[in-house]
């Protein structure tokens, strides 16, 4: 990994994230071939087969024409809903228009010049057709400066930066400045309909004075986005010129030029280029661009590329990346300490092959306001940091990004990563990092792989929308990933109720196949397999007043071998400022997860009650025999949370039966016309019932009684006038076959 240091006016929007290490760091890639059988990619590639990736199809795209708008001088119509409705006509003051609308910014086709101060909404409709069976999911972008409420066939499926309900024609929006946000939406078979559909979009200024105002929209086929976040790297170019080269991209970004050679150039913020080499079939998409940086390729960053999409991955079929240098990432999306919230991060997973090395007391408000962010973040947007620890077995956790709670921090299966818990300086100190390792030599690729198994696991929950929503939630996919790590390569991997992780390794070693499992709830596994895995995972909501449990049955043919599960939640950040900006309201939920025999909640197999942090991590060895289980969720305040579990199994071990010696008998002993049943070989101290039938069919109690020594008799009666039945039943456990 490239260490980076912080210069001493960061985060202010002049300075730079920079590498403290350069060129000595590169290091030759892990072999892939140990790579993936190590994390169990090839033993989950062998039964997935080649798999095709997700399709893009574009229903709407960004920037287009055909739309239908009204000014919101007055209501559309008498009834709120008839403008959007399907089959509504739109009159005389309804106008064409082409996406991006709006004023103020200079990026709008159509501009909207007698807007401001006359008018703050517009109304906007669509059609769009579905051709085949209807997909069951969509991805909604949306650019807006402000705000917006989005209704498809007449079903409201977005609401951003406005208030709730019916909203009038001169309603105001929360100020936000313009920017791509995305929303997954689920269950959209049931909305859409072969043929023609309609969107309707109440679009929403902040004030009808404001300075400006834009929407923009698109509307298509869901597929995984990932963040690569790099440090730049320095590149003397040529050498000996004394020019410096701030590099940050996987692939340079070229561009063709006409009867002249392919010569570097600056693209714009956003722009796309197909990938090459290592990288074919993946989208790079450039999200830096500022005058400090340079677009030729990164060597750290190609190395990284290959092991989160590129051909050393677990998910080399990754459609598109968004690349960010490290420094702007945090200066302009995070914006720490200043006035206006964080940036919407756009994709589902983000990479962060970088760390911050330096901490000087006057950074810590600074960097404790950035932690805030990147939880905020990663809860408003459903996204997944994935960060890498420092190199080096003697150094400390990073500031940043490993000391955020809402994250996957990550280290090395050799250990040659930062250890010790988090620093004193921020809030829970000592907090467990990493909470995964991956076989790698460097925490860079180590991290890259991980990030590229959060892909393509999510890539998995897209192709079964019926879950998607959510498995994608971070800290459902984090719980996944870390229920289903292994701890078989260490042989000193250990864990406590107070300290659920390994204090050097965490969960354990990522193994892809095993979350996959878990993911899938076991779906590839052979129907007659002897030693199966038993798998499960959930989106849940717990009270304060009342916990939450699973019941977990293990067949009677099985017994468990070793049973491991995952509970993690977010640090919940507020933003409850209403003017636009950011005032973040933090509250950290403390949990605990207890699993109990299913016959006992107050008894306790195991146990995880770690008094600090957002994780809690269970994993024990103790056999647990075909039957029910409870796991037990508790927490001190109302908070979600995502909970995965794997059960090893083995083939309950076989049933022996008793010497012939010691099988409890029944004799009958007659007495002219009196009987009585002498009762052998009981256990002493359990309880008996003897009863009989006429035949065999219904049966009625003649004694119950505990036995207070091998032999008993029952009392003398007399013979009854027709045949009679007897079975002596042992009570601890009344479905065992009746002794007769």
């Amino acid at each position: 990994m490239f260490e980076i240091g912080l210069l001493p006016n960061w985060p202010r929007r002049s300075s730079q994230i920079v590498c403290a290490a350069l060129l000595s760091l590169l290091l030759s890639v892990v072999a892939a071939a140990g790579l993936l059988d190590d994390t169990g990619f090839t033993e989950l590639n062998s039964q997935l087969g080649n798999r095709v990736p997700l399709p893009l199809v574009s229903y709407i795209p960004r920037g287009d024409s055909g739309w239908s708008f009204r000014k919101g001088l007055s209501a559309p119509t008498t009834q709120p809903a008839e403008w959007r409705a399907v089959d509504f006509n739109p009159d005389a003051t309804w106008s064409e228009a082409t996406l991006p609308i709006g004023y103020g910014d200079g990026d709008d086709v159509t501009v909207l010049s007698d807007m401001r101060r006359s008018y703050q909404s517009i109304y906007l409709r669509k059609t769009f057709d579905i051709e085949g069976p209807p997909p069951g999911s969509l991805l909604l972008r949306l650019y807006l400066d402000d705000g917006a409420v989005v209704w498809i066939n007449n079903t409201e499926v977005a609401r951003r930066h406005v208030g709730e309900g019916e909203l009038p024609y001169d309603a105001a929006a929360v100020n936000h400045e313009a920017e791509w946000e995305r929303l997954l939406l689920t269950g959209t078979n049931d909305l859409l309909v072969v043929g023609t559909n309609t969107i309707a979009v109440h679009a929403i200024n902040q004030a009808a004075d404001s300075s400006d105002f834009s929407f923009d929209l698109e509307l298509l086929s869901p597929r995984v986005t990932v963040a690569q976040v790099e440090a730049t790297i320095e590149v003397e170019v040529p050498a000996g010129s004394g020019n410096i080269e701030q590099l940050f991209l996987p692939q340079s970004y070229l561009e063709s030029q006409q009867a002249e050679p392919i010569a570097v150039a600056a693209p714009v913020m956003g722009e796309t280029f197909a990938g090459s080499g290592d990288f074919a079939g993946t989208q790079i998409r450039v999200q830096t661009t500022v005058d400090t940086v340079s677009y030729s390729a990164s060597s750290h960053a190609h190395t990284v590329g290959a092991n989160l999409y590129g051909n050393e991955s677990l998910f080399p079929d990754l459609p598109e990346v968004d690349c960010y240098s490290a420094s702007d990432w945090v200066n302009r999306l995070l914006a720490p300490q200043s006035n206006v919230p964080p940036g919407m991060a756009v994709e589902w997973i983000q990479n962060h092959s970088w760390v911050q090395t330096t901490l000087e007391e006057a950074d810590i408000p600074e960097i404790e306001d950035a932690l805030i962010r990147i939880d905020h973040i990663s809860e408003r947007d459903s996204v997944l940091p994935i960060v890498g620890l420092n190199n080096g077995a003697g150094t400390a956790v990073p500031p940043l990004m490993a000391t955020a709670f809402n994250v996957i921090s990550v280290g090395v299966t050799s250990g040659n990563h930062s250890r010790g818990g988090t620093l004193a300086s921020f809030p829970q100190a000592g907090r467990i990092k990493p909470e995964l390792v991956a076989p790698h030599s460097r925490t860079s690729y180590a991290t890259a792989t991980v990030s590229s198994a959060a892909a393509f696991l999510a890539d998995e929950a897209l192709r079964n929308p019926i879950d998607s929503r959510s498995a994608l939630r971070p800290e459902v996919m984090k719980a996944i990933l870390m229920a289903g790590a292994t701890q078989g390569e260490f042989s000193n991997w250990s864990r406590s109720p107070e300290a659920p992780m390994d204090q050097v390794f965490g969960a354990g070693e990522l193994n892809i196949s095993r979350s996959h499992q878990i993911l899938t709830r076991g779906m590839l596994q052979s129907a007659d397999a002897a030693q199966p895995l038993l798998t499960d995972w959930q989106a849940n909501t717990v009270d304060a007043a009342a916990p939450v449990t699973f019941q977990i049955q293990i067949p009677e043919a099985l017994k468990g071998t070793r049973f491991t599960s995952a509970l993690c939640w977010n640090r919940h950040v507020a933003n409850t400022s209403t003017n636009g900006g950011f005032s973040p309201e933090v509250s950290l939920p403390d949990m605990t997860l207890t699993l109990c025999p299913g016959s006992d909640l107050d008894q306790t197999i195991d146990v995880s009650r770690c008094p600090i942090g957002n994780v809690e991590f269970l994993m024990t060895d103790a056999v647990l025999s075909g039957g029910s289980y409870f796991l037990e969720v508790r927490s001190d305040l109302a908070s979600d949370f995502g909970i995965a579990w794997i059960i090893d199994t083995a083939p309950a071990d076989p049933v022996t039966e008793p010497e012939s010696s010691k099988i409890p008998k029944l004799r009958l002993v007659i007495v002219n016309d009196h009987y009585s049943i002498s009762l052998l070989n009981l256990i002493p101290g359990e309880n008996y019932r003897l009863e009989q039938s006429p035949d065999m069919t219904s049966w009625e109690s003649v004694t119950e009684f505990t036995a207070e020594g091998v032999e008993d008799d029952t009392t003398s009666r007399e013979l009854p006038d027709s045949p009679t039945f007897f079975r002596l039943l042992l009570l601890r456990n009344p479905d065992l076959p009746a002794l007769r």
